[in-house]
């Protein structure tokens, strides 16, 4: 860690040389609004209102609290959510469940672009983590189907990570910079960051980075597993990030967007399998975006984009013993090029239509490694294997059309359809598909919904949608070991899969109370699911029994959500969260795998006007959770205590404090998990942190020329 404090003292000095020589205000990141029921949010509609007018489900964590959360990696960020929970595989982990769902069925956007690709794995997934927390200026959630707005793998949710964006000057050519520093005890954990800004009245660029070092960490008292130490080892990794974006105004009303995100993680452990390592997981975005305001009378909006990602993993598993070792793994890449075109009409004064087209195409490459040590004789067989898939193309074009009336002052309606094509092409290959596939899949998908103003601040609303995930490359083609024991081959059959979702409640906005609360039920149909399987006519495949996946669940969930937000004093606000759902395989008859169990969160927080002081007390809680699913009781890794089918519940108690300590430098400390407990988030495959103490410092400033 310490070769990286030089670094950081250089960019603070950057940035406080530009503060002191300006002699200005910073803008203040510590304030949030009252309620932030009254924010507004985009991605639940595509077009911008007030989240307590919203016609779905919608949460928004602000600027502010994700520089007060100070979180180790984005998912974090949502753990203080009503209806989100969060599993970890391993410390850089993090895959939301939302209403009851999660991985694949929850669709991850990056400034509205998705992130979700062709190799997104069969159950929880680390990738929400691989957006930098530090360069988002915003996240904003739909709890429930998005399918008829966003497509594929909505089902359960959408989380959409929007990155900040440069701010144009008024007052000539603006010169700003920031520098910040982050540590964290119970990992040893260090981030240090710094921006750089240059704005003018038509143009403004911003770009900056971080490197983040995260190590062993250690749970809480009472834990043991593998020694008679708390510590849970190995489970560190590395990560660098930079991104940059230019802002343009070229014409009146236009408005010009190039931006670039890349993010780098190394030698990222696993604690329940310690034979494995990814040496690398490497996301990097690139995109235009243009929007045109109101060019004619009718239209309030266009909208054209262009993007390219890059998404590479790699993974290793080792195994040896005194004579032999083995090291063997894969290495997989998917190259995205993407389009949408988007417009937005008001023909008359109380409807609004939303149009749009988008494609995506996934090339999927895949290649595997096995090297194989004969340790008396010194000798080395280094050969390439298969990867995890044959290579791949996977592509997707939609088009939606959306609306939006009011036909009286009181009634709002949404509706929304929205159509799909996909094609799934792969090359020959010899072992998994000697001929090679294509396979054709169509979904047409759409909702409608209502908010209705009851009397003043009350109000009801009430929606109906489907939803339906697409197979992907790694549901039809993957080829190779997967869990303990079992050996997984393709299947070119597979089917999308495809739910219906009811949803309805009351929400309560008032002048100092917010509430809302929501029941949904969901039915699902042909979920994919792994069954025994053959492989040219035999059950076995290197001494791993053969699996395939199959549509074969039907499923229902059902649940509800409530919040609450009080405004106690012009200082002090209360809010709160609980959420509940319910899963059952109809099919089997038996629970959902990692449905959560009953779980919320409270928060106080106290600011003083001027913004230059605030303190914030959290609880999270969860009740125990005992339906296991019977692949959750052969999940030893998932249980807190194998054999036992049980997670406690817990209570965790959290205290943040910040400050501006100066005009240019704001510091904030944290205390999480106050009592120390040792406790796991169900489905989680580690434990999690025992008391944790942040330190969070931030310096800033701007000059204008």
């Amino acid at each position: 860690m310490k070769r990286f404090i030089p670094q950081a003292m250089m960019l603070a000095a950057v940035s406080a040389g530009l503060a002191i020589s300006a002699g200005a205000e910073v803008p203040d990141t510590t304030r949030t609004p009252i309620f932030r029921m009254r924010g507004i949010v985009v991605t639940a509609s595509r077009t911008p209102e007030e989240i307590a007018k919203a016609p779905a489900a919608v949460t928004v964590v602000t600027a502010p609290e994700l520089a007060r959360r100070q979180p180790r990696a984005t998912a974090e960020v949502l753990r203080e959510e009503t209806g989100i929970t969060v599993q970890k595989t391993n410390h850089n982990g993090g895959s939301p469940v939302i209403r009851g769902m999660m991985g694949n069925q929850i669709l991850l956007l990056v400034d509205g672009i998705r992130l979700n690709n062709a190799i997104y794995r069969y159950g929880p997934n680390q990738y929400l983590n691989t957006i930098g927390a530090a360069g988002l200026k915003r996240i904003e959630v739909v709890r429930g189907p998005g399918s008829a707005y966003y497509g594929s793998d909505a089902m359960g949710g959408v989380v959409n990570a929007l990155t900040k964006e440069p701010r144009f000057s008024s007052s000539g050519l603006c010169l700003g910079g920031r520098a910040e520093g982050r540590w964290s005890s119970t990992d040893r954990g260090s981030l240090f960051g710094g921006e750089v800004s240059v704005a003018g009245s038509k143009i403004a660029l911003a770009f900056g980075g971080t490197h983040k070092e995260v190590g062993d960490f250690t749970a809480g008292r009472g834990f043991q597993r593998r020694d008679s130490s708390s510590q849970v080892s190995p489970s560190s990794w590395r990560e660098k990030t930079f991104d940059a974006k230019l802002a343009l105004i070229p014409l009146m009303k236009h408005r010009l967007v190039a931006a670039l995100q890349d993010v780098r993680q190394r030698n990222v452990e696993f604690y329940h399998t310690p034979d494995r390592l990814d040496p690398y997981q490497d996301r990097t975005l690139a995109y235009v975006k243009w929007t045109w305001e109101n060019p004619l009378s009718f239209l309030a909006q266009l909208e054209a984009r262009a993007s390219w990602q890059v998404q590479k993993e790699k993974w290793t598993r080792k195994k040896s013993d005194p004579d032999y070792s083995l090291i063997y793994g894969s290495a997989n890449e998917v190259g995205t090029p993407g389009a949408s075109f988007r417009t937005q009409t008001k023909p008359w004064k109380s409807v609004e239509f939303t149009l749009g087209v988008e494609s995506y195409r996934d090339k999927v490459t895949s290649s595997g490694f096995r090297d194989s040590t004969v340790l008396t004789a010194g000798a080395v067989n280094r050969r390439s294997a298969r990867g995890d898939y044959s290579n791949a193309v996977l592509e997707n074009r939609g088009g939606f059309f959306l609306s939006r009336a009011q036909p009286f002052s009181k009634l709002a309606l949404f509706s929304g359809i929205r159509y799909d094509r996909f094609k799934l092409s792969s090359s020959p290959d010899s072992l998994a598909v000697p001929f090679g596939i294509v396979q054709k899949n169509s979904a047409l998908t759409g909702g409608g919904g209502m908010r209705w103003e009851i009397k003043g601040p009350l109000a009801l609303a009430a929606n109906i949608a489907t939803a339906f995930r697409a197979p992907n490359v790694d549901d039809v083609l993957r080829f190779g070991p997967v869990e303990r024991t079992w050996f997984e081959v393709p299947n070119p059959g597979l089917k999308p899969e495809k739910s219906a979702t009811v949803d309805y409640g009351l929400r309560w906005d008032g002048p100092a109370l917010a509430l809302s609360l929501t029941f949904y039920h969901a039915g699902l149909r042909d979920l994919i699911d792994r069954r025994p399987a053959s492989y040219n006519g035999d059950t076995l495949y290197s001494g791993r029994r053969v699996q395939r996946r199959e549509n074969v669940i039907r499923a229902r969930i059902d649940g509800l959500e409530a919040e609450v937000e009080v405004l106690l004093t012009n200082e002090v606000n209360f809010r709160g969260g609980l959420s509940s759902a319910y899963g059952q395989d109809l099919t089997a008859g038996v629970p959902l795998r990692r449905i959560p169990p009953l779980s919320g969160y409270v928060a106080c927080q106290i600011a003083k006007p001027d913004g230059r002081l605030w303190a914030e007390a959290t609880a999270r809680l969860a009740g125990e959770q005992s339906r296991y699913a019977p692949g959750d009781r052969s999940d030893l890794d998932m249980q807190p205590a194998p054999g036992r089918y049980v997670t406690p519940g817990y209570a965790i108690l959290n205290f943040r404090f910040g400050s501006k300590v100066t005009r240019f430098l704001e510091a904030t400390l944290g205390i999480e998990n106050i009592a120390n407990r040792n406790y796991w988030e169900h489905g989680s495959r580690v434990p999690a942190s025992g008391t944790n103490v942040t330190l969070g410092l931030a310096l800033s400033g701007d000059r204008n020329f």
